[in-house]
């Protein structure tokens, strides 16, 4: 009986380990993608999104003529 609870026990440890493993690795992903890093990530897309649109404010847009 002790070693078939022993045995769960060391099984639900080992899933708990690749599981936190699994989420480590997920979480550096995800970091990658938040994190400026010269162009690849998705902040960086976002900077370069938003720096076109700041620099799209100041030209007239002849479909929006204020009369």
């Amino acid at each position: 009986m002790a070693v078939k609870s022993i045995y769960k026990m060391a099984r639900n440890i080992e899933r708990l380990i690749t599981t936190t493993e699994a989420n480590a690795v997920r979480l550096v992903e995800i970091e990658k993608q938040v994190t400026l890093n010269g162009g690849a990530s998705l902040k960086d897309a976002v900077a370069r999104i938003e720096k076109k649109i700041v620099a799209m404010e100041g030209i007239p847009c002849p479909m929006h003529k204020v009369t």
